[in-house]
C-alpha cells in the first residue's frame, strides 16, 4: 500500500444527511487486517459496521457520538502508523461517491435527488493538513476577495456563510447551493424549540433515527405537499384468521405487496419522485416494508416486486423477517424503495398518518381490523402521496382498485382455509391445506391418519396416495 486510503460516510438511507458513530473499535496508529470492523454507524433505519478496505494502520477523524455527514471522512488507513498519523485530510466525497472504499454490494446507489449535492462538494485548500476543508462557494469567495485560505481559521468543513461573515460581510439567507425557497428553521433554532420554561428539568439529545425524522418533517413543506386519502375493506377478520394458522401466517400482507407492485404499472406517479419541477419515474417498482418489531422501525425492500410471484413475495418476506429478528439485514436489503407499505394489521390502530419516505411520492398504510356491526368487520387503507406529482381522484382510484382485489384475495384465503360463509371452519387436509369441500367437489376423500409419534391428522386421498 502506497497511499493513504479514506473511508467515507456512506449514504446508506435515502432519508438520511448524516451518520452517528456510536463505537471506534480501535486506537489511532492502530494496525487492521482487510474486513476488520473500524467502527460502527447507525443511520436512521439501521446500525451497520464499516471494515477496513485493506491492512494498514487506522487514524480516526470521527469520534464516538458525533453526526458525521454523508461524504465526510471517517477515518484514515496507511502502511505506517507514522504515515497515516501524519497525513492530510482528505477531501470531502459528494453522496453519488461516499463509501466508494466499500464493497459494491454495501453501498446502494444514490436516487437522481441526492446527486444535486455534487455542487456541494469541498475541495482541498492550503491548510487540508490543519484540518481545514472550504466548500466550493467558500473558496469561490476566498479567490474572489483575494484572501488566503490560512487566514481563516478553525478546523472541519467551512461553509461560505461563515467566510462571509469572518470578512464582515452579510450572511446569506439560505444554505450553500439551494435556493431560498427550500430554506427552513434548524430543528434546535428558537422557531422550533417547544419547551415550558421555568420549570426544572433535564435534556437528553434525542436518537439519530428520531432527529432524521425531525429534520424531514420540519422541512416537509419543501420536500412534499402531503395529502391523503382511505378507504374501508370488509372483511371477515381475515388477518386474524392467519395469524391464528402458522400455514397462512402473513399471507394476507404478501398479497397486499403483491398487488401494490402490479398496480403501481397502471399509477406510475406514485412510484415516483420529484426534482425542480419535474417528475422523475422510477423504471423499477421497488416496495419497501416497515418493520418494527425487537430491533427498531426498518424498511427492507422487495426489489422488482412486480417481477416476483405471489409465492416469491411470501417466501422473500419471511426471509426478511427472520434476518430483521437475527438482526442481520444487510445495508442492500434495505436501500432503493420507490414505494412504501407500512402494516399496522396486526395491531389496534385504526387511524393514523404514514409520513411519505424521502424521494417517494407515496406511502400505504393498513390498519387493524375493527369490527363496524354486529358480524361486520373492515380494516382501512390509508394512502398518503405528494399532491405535487398527482391528485386525490387518482389516488382514490388506486385504492378503490386495490380494495376490490384485496377482497377478492380474501375470498380466495377463506376458501383455501376452509371457512364457511357463517365464519366457521371446515375441516382440512393437512397437507393440501384444500377444505372437505373442495375434496369432494373432485370426488376424492378426507380421513383420519395416525404418525409415527401417534398424532391424529386429516389428510386427503390425493395426498396419502403421493400425489
Amino acid at each position: 500500500m502506497s497511499e493513504t486510503t479514506a473511508i467515507f460516510a456512506p449514504l446508506n438511507n435515502v432519508n438520511d444527511e448524516s451518520i452517528l458513530v456510536v463505537e471506534i473499535r480501535h486506537k489511532d496508529g492502530d494496525f487492521v487486517s482487510k474486513d476488520a470492523v473500524l467502527l460502527v454507524a447507525e443511520t436512521s433505519k439501521a446500525t451497520f459496521e464499516i471494515p477496513a478496505p485493506r491492512d494498514g494502520y487506522v487514524r480516526y477523524l470521527a469520534k464516538v457520538q458525533q453526526d458525521v455527514p454523508i461524504g465526510e471522512p471517517l477515518c484514515l488507513l496507511a502502511e505506517s502508523a507514522e504515515q497515516v498519523l501524519q497525513a492530510a485530510l482528505p477531501a470531502t466525497k459528494d453522496a453519488g461517491q461516499a463509501g466508494a472504499d466499500f464493497p459494491p454490494t454495501a453501498v446502494p446507489q444514490p436516487v437522481p435527488a441526492r446527486q444535486e449535492m455534487a455542487a456541494e462538494a469541498t475541495v482541498k485548500t492550503a491548510g487540508a493538513s490543519a484540518g481545514r476543508r472550504l466548500s466550493k462557494r467558500a473558496w469561490e469567495l476566498l479567490k474572489q476577495h483575494g484572501v488566503d485560505a490560512a487566514a481563516i481559521a478553525g478546523t472541519g468543513l467551512i461553509r461560505g456563510d461563515e467566510v462571509r461573515r469572518r470578512l464582515g460581510m452579510a450572511a446569506t439567507d439560505q444554505p450553500e447551493g439551494k435556493s431560498s425557497t427550500s430554506a427552513a428553521p434548524a430543528v434546535d433554532s428558537p422557531v422550533a424549540a417547544n419547551v415550558v420554561e421555568g420549570v426544572a428539568r433535564h435534556e437528553q439529545k434525542l436518537p439519530h433515527s428520531k432527529r432524521t425524522e425531525i429534520s424531514i418533517l420540519a422541512t416537509a413543506r419543501t420536500s412534499a405537499i402531503t395529502s391523503q386519502v382511505s378507504t374501508l375493506v370488509p372483511c371477515q377478520r381475515i388477518f386474524e384468521l392467519c395469524s391464528r394458522e402458522t400455514e397462512f401466517s402473513g399471507e394476507m400482507s404478501s398479497r397486499i405487496i403483491f398487488e401494490i407492485s402490479r398496480l403501481l404499472r397502471r399509477f406510475p406517479m406514485l412510484n415516483a419522485g420529484y426534482r425542480a419541477g419535474h417528475i422523475v419515474y422510477y423504471d423499477e417498482i421497488n416496495i419497501g416494508y416497515a418493520i418494527d418489531v425487537d430491533h427498531g422501525l426498518k424498511v427492507p425492500v422487495f426489489p422488482h416486486a412486480d417481477e416476483m410471484t405471489l409465492e416469491k413475495i411470501h417466501e422473500y418476506k419471511r426471509d426478511l423477517l427472520e434476518k430483521y429478528l437475527r438482526n442481520t439485514l444487510s445495508l442492500d436489503h434495505l436501500a432503493r424503495g420507490t414505494f412504501t407499505m407500512t402494516d399496522l394489521s396486526a395491531q389496534d390502530g385504526w387511524i393514523f398518518n404514514p409520513i411519505i419516505n424521502k424521494g417517494q411520492a407515496a406511502i400505504l398504510g393498513v390498519t387493524g381490523e375493527q369490527q363496524l356491526a354486529a358480524g361486520q368487520f373492515a380494516f382501512g387503507l390509508v394512502l398518503a402521496f405528494d399532491h405535487r406529482l398527482t391528485d386525490g381522484l387518482a389516488a382514490s382510484r388506486f385504492l378503490a382498485e386495490l380494495k376490490r382485489r384485496l377482497i377478492a384475495h380474501e375470498a380466495l384465503l377463506l376458501r383455501r382455509m376452509g371457512v364457511a360463509d357463517d365464519g366457521t371452519r371446515e375441516p382440512y387436509c393437512e397437507e393440501c391445506l384444500q377444505p372437505v369441500s373442495e375434496i369432494k367437489r373432485r370426488r376424492n376423500h378426507l380421513f383420519k391418519t395416525v404418525t409415527a409419534d401417534g398424532r391424529e391428522r386429516l389428510v386427503c386421498s390425493v395426498c396419502a396416495g403421493g400425489y
